[in-house]
């Protein structure tokens, strides 16, 4: 009887399973520098420096976060420096933002203090229905 009812109580507390491309984000720590592409299906925050491509779901560029390369999203934000193209759904440039390239959006914040410097595009604008990022202009 009390076997029962302990297994009842283990599954009812048991952590969901996790989906995937969803939990923790992938992190390039501070002082770390990665010279390539960083794909992921999932979220990825950069406090080091990347030089390539960065993909994924949400793509966070901290303060001391560097990207030397094109980043495409689904929402980004971004609180330290990119130099190259942003394409995402929805960008958000924080106060200690620096973009050196195009910026291609459906739904754009600039906080005071961000600087940008390129040509800004609603994605909509460019494909009404967009499919993918990547065909608004980031290889």
């Amino acid at each position: 009887m009390f076997a029962r009812v302990s297994q009842r109580v283990v599954e009812a507390f048991a952590p969901a399973p996790r989906k995937a491309g969803i939990g923790m984000p992938s992190i390039v720590g501070e002082g770390l520098h990665i010279e390539g592409d960083l794909l992921t299906a999932g979220d990825v925050q950069i406090d080091g420096r990347v030089e390539g491509e960065v993909r994924g779901r949400i793509v966070t560029v901290g303060a001391t976060g560097r990207v030397i390369g094109g980043i495409a999203a689904d929402e980004a934000v971004i609180g330290g420096s990119v130099s190259g193209g942003i394409a995402a759904r929805s960008v958000v440039l924080t106060g200690t933002a620096t973009v050196d390239g195009s910026i291609r959006q459906e739904r754009l914040s600039i906080e005071a203090g961000a600087t940008s410097s390129g040509d800004v595009e609603r994605l909509d604008a460019l494909h009404p229905n967009p499919r993918r990022l990547t065909d608004a202009g980031v290889p």
